[in-house]
């Protein structure tokens, strides 16, 4: 070790700084130092919340003890977290962070939605007048397009006929000598009163018929004759409708007979079954005399024609004749009111 002079040798200069103020070793030496005091001070009103002022900063500490003691009192202040406190929480959070804002925006939504239509239907009145009246129109079409024309009861058919008259009595009388040997009616024509003994949808079907009268010895000719239907019946609808459905169904009861070859074969099975429903179809609307004889008819021509094969030909045939002509003899009668 080496030793000093003694004039090298100089003091430490020491300085204590305590509460912000600067003290030499030997100043602090003559005071009372805090450890002196540590028994007198209480550190826990010292360092309490209630006692620390507004304004306080820390200040650095000499004595590390109490440095010590106020960490640890701040730490033991510290609320501890736990997990479970978050979950504890329910579904409060989520409604009132979440839903009720997107419930809100919604409402508000729906009332800016429903105050812009509101404005928009005041200020443009027209264009709901057009749409209505525009529906209206497309319904007034529909109804006008189902409605029954004329065109749809005109009938036209091909018939064999016997004479013409022009006297109306003449022709009944002689159409009454003729009903004893088979089939005959009268109806109204250009020109007269025609004698008619068959009745046919199709002209080959009208041959056939022709064909056989003659071999009856009658003097006959087969012609188209249309069948219109007036104005008259066309003012009152559902006689119109009514008409309508006995068309279809006379024109029915002539395909069968067509089919059956004049009682030489058996109608199909399924167009008996289309007859019935459009017999049943008609009687609904048959509310009158005319309704009620025409549909009398056709009822008998429906009964003969599924007889006309399986029993006497000549007897079925010519009764079945008879009552198509006594249908369209009505149905005349009936579209002309």
């Amino acid at each position: 070790m080496i030793d000093m002079p003694e004039k090298n040798k100089k003091t430490p200069q020491v300085t204590i700084i305590f509460n912000g103020k600067k003290h030499t070793m030997e100043e602090w030496t003559r005071r009372e130092t805090a450890a002196d005091k540590e028994k007198s001070l209480d550190w826990n009103a010292a360092f309490s919340e209630d006692h620390v002022p507004a304004d306080h900063h820390a200040q650095p500490l000499v004595d590390e003890e109490a440095f010590v003691k106020q960490k640890r009192l701040i730490l033991k202040r510290k609320k501890k977290w736990h997990p479970s406190s978050r979950k504890s929480a329910g579904p409060l959070p989520t409604i009132r962070f979440i839903w009720l804002p997107a419930a809100a925006a919604l409402v508000v939504g729906l009332v800016i939605g429903l105050t812009m239509l509101m404005i928009f239907n005041e200020q443009n009145p027209k264009s709901k007048d057009t749409w209505t009246s525009g529906n209206n129109q497309a319904q007034s079409s529909t109804d006008s397009s189902s409605a029954v024309s004329k065109n749809d009861l005109n009938l036209s058919v091909y018939v064999v006929q016997a004479g013409l008259f022009s006297s109306t009595a003449k022709a009944e009388r002689i159409a009454s000598e003729l009903r004893s040997h088979g089939p005959a009616a009268v109806m109204p024509v250009t020109g007269g009163t025609a004698i008619l003994v068959g009745v046919a949808q199709t002209d080959a079907g009208a041959t056939r018929l022709l064909d056989h009268f003659k071999d009856q010895g009658l003097t006959v000719f087969k012609k188209k004759v249309p069948i219109e239907a007036s104005q008259a019946i066309l003012k009152k609808q559902s006689q119109a409708e009514a008409a309508l459905h006995y068309k279809k169904l006379i024109l029915e009861l002539l395909s069968l007979m067509e089919q059956s070859k004049n009682g030489a074969h058996a109608a199909n099975a399924g167009s008996l079954k289309t007859a019935d429903k459009l017999y049943q179809r008609a009687s609904k609307s048959a509310d009158n005399t005319k309704a009620k004889s025409l549909l009398n008819h056709a009822r008998m021509a429906r009964q003969a024609i599924g007889k006309v094969s399986n029993e006497n030909y000549g007897a079925q045939f010519l009764a079945l004749q008879q009552e198509l002509l006594n249908s369209l003899i009505d149905y005349n009668h009936f579209i002309h009111p």
